[in-house]
């Protein structure tokens, strides 16, 4: 692209003026690129907000080019943070061009603000390969709206309407003490939020001019951590259209730890050709955190080192899978595609943080293998390139990289209280437990460690069934399109291994809270000899009509199962909606059937209860007047109520009760204790 420019300044007051009464804003001098590589696509002027009043809200700003229409173009101001404004894209003419910009205050009639009168030279020339953005030359801007240096941010909002409190931000990593340093330079492309959830923010790249070469690869880098960090999707402009999802990110690609590496992702651009469009498309499902100097609970989702350039010749693998429910103590299944047309690979694989070319090195002609010989509980890193020479070493491709852990082993008698947990981090829960959010990206499993109830309200235990601690599926935020378009929630949760093989009649026991308007269902799966038998365990429907009521608990029989096994529980919500739909599970046991059938009992409160097994009545004694009994059945349903009871001794008959597992609540003097009931 050739060009020049000039300019001329006319300022009707110094350029950095604050005032408590005027919306100055001080108006930047362009040093960048004056053209986006085409006609349509063109000049931008960065105006910076320089006003110290405490304004928030819209600031106007008005352009002219060559002495045409005067435009006003509305922005989002926020004083006391560092962010540009741009000025939005204008058509200039092939030769010299005058642009006037302005600003002031929506509604303010003071003509004398900033003004700057640019005159420059143009012409057109589409950028060719290769083409590169890495972020850096630009102040940090959070919330930029328009276009910078030929990339457009923009947002879309639930209602399908411009979102100027939500855009892709330039950030300056080196400013957050918990950040993750950038790729390289200081800067990095990172989705910001002040005000909406569920709003759709894009990042486009100017005309990118493919034809030189005969084909293409787009490439990028990446880091996504947080459970709250909704997908990055990736779309491609090709003959006047958007061809939509050309990848979109799964949950086993992103960082677990704020600490890892940034990733790189190469896609093959097969079946384009001639000038194209990358635009890089996020889902805010949450408070993205960029915003007053630090960021939400260590969140963060950042692209950086953007590529489009000639695809080598033996190209990179894409698309590697390692399945959560693939994943076992010793082995794991991996899976890739071809990048280009090759038929054979290098697969490398060694404890987490190894130096490749010093791990298991392995060759296979199919796009998949299986890793075995691992050890359980342990971290790993494999590693697959391309091989298109003649032997291994000869002509590789890069190699894509990805991080698993085995899992773990116990034996039976086995218990987890969830006591010891302290939250998820995208996948992966301590202790060996594992969770894969599917569908949406947050209906998800998580911990409550306060003791206390879910985040939502109308929905979950006001209280674990025992301890502080109890796994959840948190409900209250669900992706949708633009137009928020609801789907049903699943999200699953993996148990580690367990060995059973030392009970003669193994059972599982555990407790849940199914309370919401809806709630959809928790099966629970049973993983053995290599495949899962499904809906082993099934709860249907709200369980619970207040968040105060008592848990229910079921009695699994896995008498069909030995050796080790592992257990699967699926929380999906209703149709209708996903929220209210919390559901939660505390105490998971597995023993003997005899042992956790077995009725608890405490003395505390001075109640006896007998015969138990029961066969036609229930005899309740107490030290005190009994106020209350309620008996429910092991799904937590309530079948019978007696109250103002103002006895200290009862007889409840039992013989239309069928035959199983019961729990009664006993009440005297405002306290409560739970039988647990064997009706033969």
């Amino acid at each position: 692209m050739k060009k020049k420019y000039f300019l001329l300044f006319l300022l009707y007051f110094p350029l950095f003026v604050s005032s408590q009464n005027a919306g100055f804003l001080e108006i930047l001098s362009p040093d960048v690129n004056l053209s986006c590589g085409n006609t349509t696509d063109t000049f931008k002027v960065i105006a910076r907000p320089d006003y110290s009043g405490g304004y928030y809200g819209m600031v106007s700003c008005y352009y002219q080019l060559n002495n045409n229409a005067i435009v006003q173009q509305d922005m989002l101001f926020l004083s006391g943070i560092d962010s540009s404004i741009f000025v939005p894209e204008i058509s200039p003419v092939d030769g010299l061009n005058t642009l006037r910009v302005w600003t002031d205050l929506p509604g303010d009639t003071d003509a004398s603000n900033d003004e700057v009168m640019i005159q420059f030279e143009y012409t057109v020339n589409n950028p060719s390969l290769p083409y590169a953005e890495n972020a850096e030359g630009f102040p940090e801007t959070l919330f930029p709206q328009g276009n910078l240096d030929c990339l457009e941010f923009y947002a879309i909002g639930v209602d399908d309407q411009p979102d100027l409190f939500s855009t892709f931000g330039i950030v300056d990593l080196t400013t957050y003490s918990n950040a993750p340093a950038a790729t390289s330079g200081t800067n990095a492309f990172s989705p910001t939020t002040y005000v909406n959830f569920f709003s759709k923010l894009y990042l486009v790249t100017p005309d990118i001019d493919i034809s030189t070469v005969g084909l293409a690869e787009l490439s990028f880098d990446y880091h996504v951590y947080g459970r709250f960090q909704g997908p990055i999707s990736v779309d491609i402009y090709h003959n006047g259209a958007w061809v939509e999802d050309v990848y979109t990110m799964t949950e086993e690609e992103r960082q677990l730890e704020i600490s890892d590496s940034w990733k790189k992702k190469t896609i093959l651009l097969n079946g384009y050709s001639g000038v194209i469009k990358v635009r890089f498309a996020y889902l805010d499902i949450d408070w993205v955190g960029w915003y007053g100097g630090d960021y939400t609970n260590g969140q963060f989702t950042g692209i950086d080192n953007i590529e489009v350039k000639e695809a080598p010749a033996c190209p990179t693998p894409k698309n590697m899978t390692l399945p959560f429910d693939e994943i076992t103590k010793e082995t794991a299944n991996i899976s890739w595609n071809a990048g280009n047309i090759e038929t054979n690979w290098e697969v490398e694989y060694g404890p987490l943080g190894f130096t490749p070319g010093t791990g298991t090195v392995m060759q296979t002609s199919q796009a998949s293998y299986t890793l075995t010989g691992l050890t359980t509980g342990t971290a790993y890193d494999v590693y697959v390139k391309a091989v298109c020479g003649a032997t291994p070493g000869m002509n590789d491709s890069t190699a894509v990289h990805a991080s698993f852990e085995t899992v773990c082993s116990f034996v039976a008698p086995w218990t987890e209280d969830v006591e010891s947990h302290t939250g998820t981090t995208r996948g992966r829960i301590e202790n060996c437990w594992k969770t894969n959010a599917y569908n949406t990206h947050s209906y998800r499993w998580d911990i409550v460690s306060d003791g206390g109830g879910t985040p939502s309200n109308g929905t979950g235990p006001i209280q674990p069934y025992e301890g502080t601690h109890y796994f959840h599926i948190e409900s209250s935020i669900i992706e949708g399109g633009n137009s928020f378009q609801i789907a049903p929630g699943v999200s699953t949760m993996y148990s580690p291994f367990i060995d059973v093989s030392g009970l003669t009649n193994p059972a599982l026991k555990f407790y849940y809270y199914m309370y919401g308007s809806n709630i959809g269902s928790l099966n629970v799966d049973v993983f053995h000899n290599g495949s899962w038998t499904n809906d082993v365990h099934v709860v249907t429907g709200p369980q619970q009509t207040a968040s105060s009521d008592p848990w229910g608990s079921s009695l699994v029989d896995l008498s069909a199962f030995s050796g080790e096994i592992r257990l699967r529980f699926t929380g999906k919500s209703g149709v209708s909606s996903p929220f209210d739909s919390d559901t939660a599970i505390d105490l998971i046991q597995i023993n003997e059937f005899q042992v956790l059938a077995t009725p608890e009992v405490t003395s505390d409160l001075g109640i006896v209860m007998y015969p138990n097994p029961v066969e036609d009545i229930i005899h309740i004694q107490s030290t005190q007047n009994i106020q209350t009994i309620k008996i429910f059945s092991i799904q937590g349903k309530l079948l019978l109520a007696i109250s103002a009871v103002a006895n200290k001794e009862i007889k409840i008959p039992a013989s239309n009760f069928e035959t199983g597992i019961y729990f009664v609540e006993i009440t005297n003097n405002q306290k409560k204790q739970v039988i647990k009931m064997l009706k033969n």
